[in-house]
């Protein structure tokens, strides 16, 4: 049975995704206002995830979407989820948080 990186793994892990965008303005890029296009040329640009940024323009992902979104929904395969890999849902749900606390701070 597979076991669970310890606590300070994951910790760095989440560190190493949002080291991904630690230098963007995100307030300038108004993520709560993306399009799915735009999310999708971010995703795929900034956290250089092509694949993950055209599948936010194929399901239609936008910014208003996609804070809503949970790891979950990541990483569960499709039809129902995205079927994404590990690293890949940790850096979107790594943007996720970076944009809530926009939200929040406002």
């Amino acid at each position: 049975r597979p076991r669970s990186p310890p606590p300070s793994a994951k910790a760095a892990a989440a560190t190493d995704a949002d080291d991904a965008y630690a230098n963007v303005d995100l307030a300038s890029e108004r993520p709560l206002a993306w399009t799915p296009d735009e999310a999708c040329q971010f995703v795929a640009d900034r956290l250089f995830l092509p694949r993950v940024g055209e599948l936010f323009r194929e399901r239609q992902i936008n910014g208003a979407t996609l804070v809503h979104m949970t790891e979950a929904d990541f990483l569960e395969p499709e039809p129902h989820g995205c079927g994404l890999q590990a690293g890949e849902a940790r850096a979107i749900t790594g943007l996720i948080r970076r944009i809530k606390a926009l939200r929040d701070a406002r």
